[in-house]
């Protein structure tokens, strides 16, 4: 099953070339047929960035691993026209935070740095967050690195804010869960 990436794609991909992005879906990723560029986008994105990502590919694939069981039905992909993955997204809808309630969170969303700007990450995100909302989540959470200004930024665009001090190298951001008519 594929998911058009939104209703109407130009009002989320804005790039200067003709980008054929009415042709790129959002799907559930199979860990054994994927893995390859998960790890791959997974490194790519990290790159620079190795205090916040897997250092070693075993690393990787413990953590891979480990939110997959956590989750399977919340891995999802963003595949370009000829069926690679570009984007992904763990998610977890049966998560309880530090006071004890049951939240959506989102664990990684990771683009390719080749396709980054042209709106793939928002709309994974927004998928992300409604597929969250209808699994009756009230509340959506993430981790993200406290020097990681671009992450911040852009989780903050989507209406996550600060929650507390950080911890260690993490800063904790929420949101509520979006409504129908988000």
């Amino acid at each position: 099953m594929t998911f058009p990436l939104m209703d109407s794609p130009s009002k989320v991909f804005a790039s200067p070339t003709n980008f054929p992005h009415a042709l790129w879906t959002i799907r559930p990723v199979a860990l054994s047929e994927d893995w390859p560029r998960l790890t791959d986008v997974f490194q790519k994105a990290y790159d620079g960035m190795e205090a916040y990502g897997c250092r070693t590919r075993q690393e990787l694939k413990r953590y891979l691993k480990w939110l997959y069981r956590r989750c399977p039905q919340g891995f999802f992909g963003v595949f370009d026209p000829n069926g690679r993955l570009r984007a992904w997204a763990a998610v977890d809808d049966r998560w309880w935070n530090e006071e004890g309630e049951r939240v959506g969170a989102i664990h990684e969303i990771v683009v390719d740095p080749d396709v980054q700007g042209l709106g793939i990450g928002t709309a994974l995100m927004k998928f992300v967050m409604t597929w969250l909302a209808t699994r009756g989540v009230r509340r959506l959470e993430l981790w993200v690195g406290v020097t990681n200004g671009k992450a911040r930024r852009f989780y903050e665009r989507l209406g996550f804010r600060p929650e507390g001090p950080a911890q260690g190298l993490w800063l904790r951001m929420t949101r509520p869960a979006p409504t129908p008519a988000e």
